[in-house]
């Protein structure tokens, strides 16, 4: 308040003249024709735009009370006209008011001097003009713009990086050329991903979407949360509890809730198990399939809400922990894995992790502020390597997804050098290490693809009675025939171009032969197989698998299956 003894000069004298015509304000009680409002009024300052594009807010200040204590809040502005004015802020004696009031005071003030300044509501990449930053909670790293920058201070409260007692930018890169020097799958693997993670975005710009996963996958106590901790969590709140982590205990919406939160980092999706029921293990794997293709597709997340159909695109990276490998062809092939059964982490290493366990949080902290100044450099290496890789596809095999993501992978080792050198590591130290890990893992993820295709190949009658069984299309009727497959009071029929087919066409016994001596450890019963095989063509009868025969035949038939 200004405030002169006996003029009693206030803040809100210098209101514009439209809105002291239109409210009163006496003894910090905002009025409208008599009637009370509110203990507060408000003064746009600013418009401010998203770097992204999705939305534009209003910088407001509030003033509040007799004394007018003031302060500033960015408030959304819905749909280019809707002012979202929040019900309580955070301050003692607020008082609630007609919301559309206040919205009329903001409106009435407009135009607004100086619009086109920058509101930034998410950590990560930001494209402001033609310039990118980089937020770390409320941290911008890049002061040279010339722009005004707002950041979301409370929102990104959380993503503040606590640098208290990280290691020194030498020591860095001192253990992370240690690190490199154990030549392990696992870590070298890590630490290209966590690379592609913090540069996603601009990956994306290029042109060149990173679209896989890193999917760790092994038996118990392979120390496969670990890994991903370590090397992954870089927001940890040192609470004993990790940051970016979840299970898949939450319902889909509630877990792309808190995907949407992050950006151009990696979030650990930890300890993928078995559900105690059918049905729980039905849904996780089917949630799994789903974050896997939204992410590795880098496309927006189609889902209803009322009449609108809304897209999510995930703008941060996903790395699995499971115990179990994945046995879906078009989700395989969307992933990076590191198999840790094949690939275990030394006593050694493990060591190093516990003796450095926020190198990091130190080394993404160390690249982010290499990357804000070397933005260009970076987005023409990132062309330029993509566009060689892309021409030399004889080095891989002609699996295409596989290729793309090793070429992704070799551009992230290629920055992650790059990096190194310029930070006293002499050039091209680590390639060969870096690129053999590459070769390892899309070596082993195209092995996992193969036995998935391989196995489609064989028929087994068990598993796909089963399989109809729980998608059922086995149903009970006297005399209707409804899809593959029937189930009458008398006796089961399977549609004869499904099963005859099958049966007809492949060497059935080595089928049953294989299954006789996996679960029993039997040799292969030549002569009663084909005796058994004769009559089983003996009740391929025209007239007895379209279910069509009188009640005897079905009896007979029966005794002989």
């Amino acid at each position: 308040m200004l405030k002169e003894k006996g003029a009693m000069l206030m803040l809100w004298d210098t209101m514009p003249d439209n809105i002291k015509r239109r409210y009163t304000w006496e003894n910090g009680i905002l009025y409208s024709n008599k009637k009370e409002l509110s203990n507060y009024y408000v003064k746009p300052l600013k418009h401010l735009t998203v770097p992204s594009g999705n939305g534009s807010f209003l910088l407001v200040r509030y003033f509040v009370g007799e004394t007018e204590t003031s302060f500033e809040k960015v408030l959304k502005i819905k749909d280019g006209k809707k002012i979202d004015i929040p019900d309580v802020l955070e301050l003692i004696n607020f008082r609630r008011t007609a919301v559309n009031e206040i919205e009329t005071m903001i409106k009435l003030q407009f135009p607004l001097e100086g619009d086109g300044e920058w509101y930034i509501d998410s950590i990560g990449w930001s494209k402001v003009g033609n310039k990118w930053l980089y937020c770390f909670g409320d941290r911008i790293l890049r002061d040279d713009f010339s722009e005004k920058i707002h950041v979301d201070s409370c929102g990104l409260k959380s993503f503040s990086i606590d640098e208290s007692n990280l290691p020194s930018d030498r020591e860095t890169i001192k253990l992370i050329e240690e690190l490199i020097h154990f030549n392990s799958v696992p870590v070298n693997i890590c630490l290209q991903y966590l690379v592609t993670s913090l540069l996603r975005s601009l990956f994306l710009d290029a042109n060149v979407p990173p679209q896989f996963v890193l999917y760790i996958h092994g038996k118990t106590d392979s120390y496969k949360t670990t890994l991903a901790e370590y090397f992954f969590d870089i927001y940890r709140q040192n609470k004993g509890t990790s940051f970016a982590k979840e299970d898949l205990t939450s319902s889909s919406a509630a877990l792309y809730t808190v995907l949407n939160g992050y950006k151009d980092c990696a979030f650990i999706l930890d300890d993928l198990s078995d559900g105690i029921s059918q049905s729980e293990t039905q849904r996780k794997r089917k949630l799994v399939n789903d974050l896997i293709r939204t992410s590795a597709n880098c496309q927006g997340r189609l889902t209803k809400v009322g009449n609108e159909v809304k897209g999510d695109i995930l703008g941060c990276s996903l790395v699995f922990t499971a115990e179990y490998t994945l046995n879906v062809e078009s989700i395989a092939n969307r992933t990076i894995p590191l198999d840790m059964n094949k690939y275990p982490l030394s006593e050694d290493i493990l060591l190093f992790f516990h003796q450095n366990p926020r190198l990091f949080t130190a080394f993404s902290k160390m690249f982010i502020d290499w990357a804000t100044v070397n933005v260009d450099t970076i987005l023409k290496s990132i062309s330029r390597i993509w566009d060689y890789q892309r021409c030399s596809r004889k080095r891989f095999s002609q699996e295409q997804r596989f290729h793309e993501s090793a070429s992704v992978l070799f551009i992230a080792g290629d920055i992650l050098e790059t990096f190194l050198e310029a930070n006293g590591c002499r050039k091209n130290a680590y390639t060969s290490m870096l690129n053999n890990s590459i070769l390892s893992v899309i070596g082993d993820g195209e092995s996992i693809v193969g036995k998935i295709i391989s196995s489609k190949s064989e028929f087994d009658i068990a598993r796909e009675i089963v399989k109809l069984i729980n998608e059922k299309k086995i149903v009970f009727t006297p005399s209707v025939f409804n899809g593959d497959v029937y189930l009458t009071k008398e006796f089961l029929c399977i549609k004869p171009t499904y099963l005859a087919t099958k049966l007809n066409s492949i060497n059935h016994h080595k089928t049953l032969s294989a299954i006789a001596k996996k679960e029993t450890g039997f040799g292969y019963p030549a002569e009663r197989i084909l005796e058994n095989w004769k009559l089983i063509l003996l009740n391929q009868f025209h007239d007895i698998l379209p279910g069509s025969s009188i009640k005897e035949v079905y009896e007979d038939s029966k005794i002989d299956y």
